[in-house]
């Protein structure tokens, strides 16, 4: 039963993208791809991702919590400083077929 854990835990891992946030001297920057490199998307660290996934910035700064209006646009940032930061996004549900993984609910896809 202990490896079988395992097994998923690692498949989970070895597939997944990661979604971060950097500082910089502008403020914050949302990225999305692959912190440890694969052959997945050509090698590519940074993949695009829809602006228009992102629902809910919130910036809380000591007990305060403010609700953050973000131009959709990619990537998203933000010049605001915050203690924290929260980014709500919504990518959709996704469906194994054999054709492959498909960013559609099961009840959407043919097979």
């Amino acid at each position: 039963m202990r490896w079988a854990l395992l097994s998923i835990f690692f498949a989970v891992v070895l597939f997944a993208h990661d979604i971060w946030i950097e500082k910089s001297n502008q403020g914050y920057k949302l990225l999305y791809g692959h912190l440890h490199i694969s052959e997945e998307h050509l090698g590519a660290k940074i993949i695009k991702y829809d602006p228009n996934r992102i629902k809910k910035v919130l910036c809380k700064n000591g007990s305060s919590i403010q609700n953050v209006n973000v131009v959709k646009k990619y990537p998203l940032s933000l010049k605001k400083e915050c203690d924290e930061l929260y980014i709500f996004m919504d990518n959709g549900y996704y469906t194994k077929t054999p054709y492959g993984v498909k960013n559609l609910p099961k009840d959407s896809v043919k097979m």
